[in-house]
Order: C-alpha cells, then structure tokens, then sequence
C-alpha cells in the first residue's frame, strides 16, 4: 500500500534524523550497530513494525539509561513540535505496551494525517 509506505518512510526517517541531532553522527552509528546487533534488523523498521521490541533494544543496550536516552529524544521532538504527545512518558509508556492499539496510537504521534 503506497500510504503505509509513504507513512512509513517519513516515520523511520523522522526518528532517525531526530537520534542524528541529539547523538551526533558518530553516536548514531554507535547506537544503530548495538541495536542491529540485539534485532538483527533496523531499529527504525523495528519502531515501525513494532515498537514495543525497539524499547527492549534499548534496554538491551542501555539497562535502566534506556528510558532516560528515550525521554531525552521524546521531550526535545514534542518541545521542537515533531511529534505530537503531552509527554515523553506518554510515548514511553505506548512503547512499553506490546500491542496493535498502542502501535498505532504512537505512529498517530507523528502525523496524524498520514498513519
């Protein structure tokens, strides 16, 4: 389906280019290869598809610093207006819940219009 991908594509490329600002180019590569190594595919694809596994990576990688890396991203997209959600704890927890419901509620955060 052309809008799922369209929606997809503008997911996985405005989460990645928001991790780009915050971590510099070198902790971006850093950060992708630890998450590769714990998916076995792309983290953004992963995000995509399933965000729930994305935020068992990033505890896999960084144990209890993981929410703090995550609220860090979040708070600095919600206050730069890339995502629309009252808090980063409003993200986190959609990230935490490992269903279709709260999949969808997250990907509404990045443009409402569009997934």
């Amino acid at each position: 389906m052309v809008g799922e991908n369209s929606s997809r594509d503008y997911v996985e490329r405005l989460l990645k280019q928001w991790l780009l600002r915050l971590l510099g180019n070198t902790g971006l590569v850093a950060l992708e290869y630890q998450l590769r190594k714990v998916l076995g595919e792309s983290p953004y694809q992963v995000f995509y598809e399933n965000p729930n596994r994305l935020y068992n990576a990033f505890r896999a990688v960084f144990g209890e610093g993981a929410e703090a890396l995550l609220r860090v991203l979040f708070s600095t997209m919600i206050r730069e207006g890339a995502i629309n959600a009252s808090s980063p704890d409003e993200v986190i927890v959609l990230m935490r819940r490992n269903d279709e419901n709260a999949r969808r509620a997250l990907l509404k955060m990045f443009r409402p219009d569009r997934v």
